[in-house]
């Protein structure tokens, strides 16, 4: 009760000679005030600002939903675990810049195409797990950026809906990942995705693959010192399933249309992904086992969809994005 007296005796002191009183006082006030608000008080919160609630912290952001809650996989909310203490601090990077001409060099830029979960809707964001990195790069609607969730890269994602979490992305991870076991490599991520459509929309001339011809040629002319991907990230199959050698042929004659084009050549990575546990992964598998050095494929196993879907769990993108990176510095880079 001592300190609620405190507070009284200063509000009072304040309202009684604010006219007087210069402003320099009243900033050695305010800490007092502060001082004396005990554990579990609550304090009303306005944007950006801490509010201690039931014990755990949440953070008004500009759509006044608390950053320290996430969309489940299961389409909950419950609240983020908030890192604790030796957790590796957070600087917040700036995220909105968009950059022009010499400000920019990427090194490592990568095309991810495929299915549904390439954009990883429906999944759940982790601010901290999911935090940006100044070395990976995005191309968004608004042209290159520092990759973040919180942007539209693609068909509208990963910020689907300003009100809710974005949905996660492996495309992050895996330029993290090259980020964090190299030195001085930046990553640029072009996300072109067609959920539920199969190998043959992405054929010669059709609608799909003239966009990507666009949507890449457009990125690349924004780069002052690229000329050429450095990488395709493939992931589809779902909407194919069956173990078809029709499926192999079409993807083979797929890379051969790709390594045709001007941004594009036979000695830069192509790696698929596979699906969830789906007959075609024996298809995709094969990339593995040809004669080419430059084709290669990741495994899904061990990890987790979401219910009654073959779309894959955060964590897993999360995993999927770290073994396509892996993949991807083994082959062009020699790192193992």
């Amino acid at each position: 009760m001592k300190h609620i007296s405190v507070v009284r005796a200063i509000a009072k002191i304040a309202a009684r000679y604010a006219v007087k009183i210069r402003w320099v006082t009243l900033l050695i006030l305010l800490p007092m005030l502060l001082s004396c608000v005990g554990e579990g008080t609550t304090v009303t919160a306005t944007e950006g600002v801490v509010a201690p609630v039931n014990g755990s912290v949440s953070v008004i952001g500009e759509t006044g939903i608390p950053a320290a809650e996430e969309v489940t996989d299961a389409g909950q909310v419950e609240p983020i675990v908030e890192p604790q203490s030796d957790s590796p601090a957070q600087t917040p990077i700036d995220t909105s810049a968009t950059f022009f001409g010499t400000e920019l060099d990427v090194t490592d830029l990568v095309l991810i195409t495929g299915q549904s979960n390439t954009l990883g809707a429906g999944t759940a964001f982790d601010a901290f797990l999911d935090a940006p990195d100044i070395q990976v790069l995005a191309y968004t609607d608004t042209g290159w950026q520092i990759a973040d969730l919180n942007q539209r890269w693609d068909r509208g994602f990963p910020l689907n809906d300003p009100n809710t979490p974005p949905s996660n992305n492996f495309g992050l991870h895996f330029g993290k990942r090259v980020s964090n076991r190299t030195s001085g490599r930046v990553v640029g991520v072009i996300l072109v995705s067609s959920p539920g459509s199969s190998i043959s929309d992405w054929g010669p001339e059709s609608d799909l693959f003239n966009f990507i011809r666009s949507r890449v040629s457009q990125a690349i002319n924004e780069l002052p010192f690229k000329r050429q991907l450095d990488g395709i990230l493939w992931h589809q199959g779902e909407s194919d399933g069956a173990d078809f050698d029709q499926y192999g042929t079409a993807l083979y004659d797929l890379i051969e249309r790709f390594r045709s084009e001007p941004w594009f050549s036979s000695d830069r990575p192509f790696i698929c992904g596979e699906t969830a546990a789906l007959p075609v992964n024996n298809q995709l598998r094969r990339l593995n086992t040809d004669d080419d050095p430059w084709t290669a494929c990741v495994q899904a196993e061990g990890l987790a969809v979401l219910p009654g879907t073959a779309h894959f769990t955060a964590e897993s993108l999360r995993t999927l994005g770290q073994r396509y990176a892996d993949a991807y510095l083994e082959m062009y880079l020699g790192i193992e």
